[in-house]
């Protein structure tokens, strides 16, 4: 069984797995996508604990970020 790239462009690449089967996911998305989880992960886990400082620079964060959740 081969790989075969096919019409995809530089810095875009075929996604399988946690990202689904989308085809020419750039690897900006994914990047973004996966800051997005992490930051998601980490307030979650900083509500938990009632750290509000660290919930306050989460959210810092996400808004430098422009994530939206």
């Amino acid at each position: 069984m081969s790989y075969n790239r096919g019409e995809e462009k530089e810095g875009e690449i075929r996604s399988m797995g946690i990202f689904g089967n989308k085809k020419n996911t750039s690897v900006k998305e994914i990047h973004k996508e996966n800051l997005k989880k992490n930051l998601e992960h980490r307030l979650a886990v900083a509500r938990s604990k009632g750290d509000q400082k660290l919930i306050e620079q989460l959210e810092q964060e996400a808004a430098y970020l422009n994530l939206k959740f």
